[in-house]
């Protein structure tokens, strides 16, 4: 009997957890707030019973968004703090970041450019937290496209990039020295010297094969 009347109380427990409720305001049309049969709350304004125009959604695993929402989702103009502390500050379309935006890493690196369904998207500058920065074309939310990557001692390689690793054409600096670069997917092919920034009267033609070691960058998203 005890057994029985205990697990009344803990299913009479558990049906109050997980019923969606307007706990205060007007959920319907006006401002309120919501707490989702997830454990998510929403505070803001509403539209026909959805969130609509401005307010805060703390999402169930400690993220929290502020900003603007369309039709029970997000749309327009917010921030994102996400659970691991990585923060966006930019636009959503139809509940995906989409458009032009800043990522803050918890690690120090930083994206600041356009993005598609959550990805980083047309043209756009990466700053890793060593100093280094990309800034060019991406695609995926990879390095794709032109764009030139330099590292924190000034030299850099700027050109042709397919999924974060050098291919195509470009234009190598290092050490004072400039030189044009053919690399295929990463592994440098051939080498054409030109004529170094630091010198003024001479040229150099040379041309070499051999395999590229740089670094390969990793994005997080």
């Amino acid at each position: 009997m005890l057994l029985r009347y205990s697990l009344s109380i803990f299913l009479f427990l558990a049906s109050i957890q997980v019923q969606a409720t307007c706990i205060s305001g007007n959920c319907y049309n006006g401002k309120g707030t919501y707490i989702f049969k997830d454990g998510s709350k929403y505070g803001g304004t509403f539209s026909k019973g959805k969130p609509h125009g401005q307010g805060t959604y703390y999402h169930k695993d400690g993220s929290v968004y502020v900003g603007e929402f369309r039709s029970g989702m997000k749309h327009g103009l917010g921030k994102m703090t996400f659970k691991t502390k990585d923060i966006y500050t930019g636009y959503y379309e139809q509940g995906t970041i989409s458009g032009s935006g800043k990522m803050t890493y918890i690690n120090g690196d930083v994206y600041h450019g356009e993005w598609s369904s959550g990805k980083f998207s047309g043209k756009g500058k990466y700053t890793f937290a060593d100093g280094s920065v990309y800034e060019g074309s991406f695609a995926n939310g990879f390095f794709s496209g032109t764009g030139r990557l330099t590292d924190v001692d000034g030299s850099y390689y700027d050109g042709e990039w397919v999924e974060n690793k050098k291919n195509g054409k470009g234009i190598t600096m290092k050490n004072g020295d400039l030189s044009v670069t053919y690399y295929k997917m990463n592994v440098l092919i051939k080498e054409e010297g030109m004529q170094s920034e630091t010198a003024t009267n001479s040229t150099t033609s040379r041309c070499t094969n051999k395999t590229n070691n740089s670094i390969f960058y990793s994005i997080r998203l």
